[in-house]
């Protein structure tokens, strides 16, 4: 029980310490705050992972999975075709304004995401023979080894979030 009681509470200490940068991300209404906090927070997500039994592989790409729509979300709401053909109309100083503030600070904020996103290099596959699962530390009966044989061929496992694509979705704040 004491050892529930603790783990529960380092949750509760991990979960206060990224609640300001997402917050940040999600309030944000430019794009240099989500770029400032967006690897910060996957830093601090990135020794959560490594040092929490709890947000462990599946919490953790859903919770990635969530950033990465709210990021998105923001770029279609900031950049879209319509204020695109605005700012061209209303000359070419701001049309340059446009690219140099919206556009730019999309990708942007989209690499700092990329850079910073550690999830990959534990799913990625180790060696041809060796499971995202083993490399998290999951053994495989002789069974799921065969399945996984015949699954494995060609599959990208970052391709889309296996869990989203199953319906399930462990991390609630």
């Amino acid at each position: 029980m004491s050892r529930g009681n603790k783990e529960a509470q380092w949750n509760h200490k991990y979960m206060k310490i990224v609640e300001k940068p997402v917050q940040t991300i999600e309030r944000a209404e430019d794009f240099k705050a989500i770029q400032l906090n967006v690897g910060i927070l996957l830093k601090t997500l990135d020794n959560i992972f490594r040092s929490s039994r709890f947000y462990r592989e599946v919490r953790m790409v859903s919770f990635l999975d969530r950033l990465l729509q709210v990021i998105t979300a923001k770029i279609k709401k900031r950049v879209t075709l319509a204020k695109a053909i605005k700012e061209a109309a209303q000359g070419p100083r701001s049309a340059e304004t446009f690219i140099e503030t919206q556009i730019k600070g999309a990708m942007e904020s989209i690499q700092k995401f990329e850079d910073g996103y550690f999830i990959r290099e534990h799913m990625e596959e180790q060696d041809s023979t060796t499971k995202v699962s083993e490399a998290l530390g999951h053994t495989q009966t002789s069974e799921e080894q065969e399945e996984s044989k015949k699954k494995a061929s060609g599959r990208n496992p970052m391709g889309d979030s296996f869990y989203r694509k199953q319906g399930i979705d462990f991390l609630n704040f």
